[in-house]
């Protein structure tokens, strides 16, 4: 029985937390460490919507308006159980979200993650993980609300995947590396943007590891994609399958004790009915650590992904720049500012499909560790998009602030 049958039959989602749960509560009962965590988070949206100003929204009440705020309380619990060189984990995170003004979006969300880092040998180790994700999509990949639906729809998205890798060490310069993984997302309550999406994955590479300061590989990473537009007002579901291949090469390297730089060359072939899209693609990163309170980044990047609310692809270019501080033990700041370029390309007929986006977004935040356990960080994000067609066209600024709590074993 192949993965992907396993993971199709009806009991695939509660094999790999079955098998979790039994190691960590197996006969010696021994956890290695269970940590609890919470957070309360306030935030407030002058365009909480992500629409052009002049398309305000009605709100529960029936008032238009752009801005909102938001109250999350979020909780959850994080297992680690270690035997030899293995590791059983567990990760939850449960979210409930409730909205002042657009009271129709409040939402309960959650994540979890469970799997095993195995080691089978010195020369041989993996893992085998699941994890499962249900959450509110952001307004800013959705591609617009449809006005022929009544009300807002919530774009509430499930997300599960299966993934088992593996690498074994040839000998002390070179390591072989392989993947395969099964997905599936559905966001069924969006009109004309709903989806299903189930994709496989299989991925292969090969690494140098042979310099401490040096490591280099290449890899084949091809995935298949079944898309498919739910039905909408008694319509037939369209389906819409794609195959993405990315060949690839990497690079880490310590230039010195502060300065790392890292990057990735390939190119990516996605094949997809009336749709098909190449590019080179890529990454860079330099860091630099300028003193042992001061850091700073540079970042460019090119990718080409999906776009599953337009049943079809992006192909994004953006540069990043941002800077970390840490004056003392307890606090430490960070500021960003990105800026790219996006093509979003999908079937003709549904909205948001053919256009070019310019985004522009800055970031500020600052946490402060109050106590060992407790965290207090205020924060601040500005996104704008400005967009050939003008219905996507949108700016929004952002602050809260969120209070967590930690308890470290």
């Amino acid at each position: 029985m192949n993965l992907q049958h396993s993971l199709r039959n009806s009991n695939w989602r509660w094999t790999i937390p079955a098998v979790t749960i039994f190691l960590i509560a197996g006969p010696a009962f021994a956890i290695t460490d269970v940590i609890p965590h919470a957070l309360v988070q306030y935030e407030h949206a002058s365009n909480l919507l992500m629409v052009p100003d002049d398309s305000p929204k009605a709100d529960a009440s029936g008032t238009l308006r752009l801005d909102d705020n938001l109250l999350e309380y979020a909780g959850g619990i994080d297992i680690n159980y270690r035997w030899r060189d293995n590791r059983a984990y567990l990760t939850t995170d449960y979210q409930h979200y409730n909205y002042q003004y657009f009271s129709q979006l409040d939402h309960d969300g959650f994540a979890g993650t469970t799997g095993i880092d195995w080691v089978a040998t010195r020369k041989v180790k993996g893992n085998i993980g699941y994890a499962y994700d249900r959450h509110q999509l952001s307004f800013v990949d959705a591609t617009v609300l449809d006005p022929s639906l009544p009300g807002i729809p919530s774009f509430i998205e499930t997300a599960q995947s299966a993934r088992l890798s593996a690498s074994y060490d040839m000998n002390s310069h070179w390591r072989g590396e392989m993947a395969t993984a099964y997905s599936k997302s559905k966001l069924p309550d969006a009109g004309d943007q709903s989806y299903d999406n189930n994709e496989t994955q299989i991925m292969l590479g090969a690494k140098y590891i042979g310099s401490s300061k040096l490591t280099t590989g290449f890899s084949i990473d091809h995935r298949k994609g079944n898309l498919r537009n739910l039905p909408q007002n008694g319509n037939p579901a369209t389906q819409n399958d794609y195959t993405t291949t990315l060949y690839q090469y990497s690079v880490d390297y310590k230039v010195g004790p502060r300065t790392t730089v890292n990057g990735t060359v390939g190119y990516t072939k996605r094949t997809q009915l009336n749709n098909d899209n190449s590019a080179t693609v890529g990454s860079f990163t330099f860091n630099q650590q300028i003193t042992v309170k001061t850091g700073y980044f540079l970042q460019f990047k090119r990718t080409l992904d999906n776009y599953n609310t337009v049943q079809g692809s992006q192909l994004s270019t953006s540069g990043a720049a941002g800077i970390n501080y840490q004056p003392t033990q307890k606090i430490s700041l960070s500021a960003s500012y990105e800026q790219s370029k996006v093509h979003v390309s999908g079937p003709a007929g549904l909205p948001g499909s053919n256009r070019d986006d310019k985004l522009k977004s800055a970031n500020a935040n600052l946490k402060y560790a109050a106590l060992r356990w407790l965290t207090i960080s205020p924060y601040y994000r500005y996104q704008n998009r400005d967009s050939e067609n003008n219905a996507f066209d949108f700016k929004t600024n952002v602050y809260g602030v969120s209070v967590e709590a930690r308890f470290n074993p």
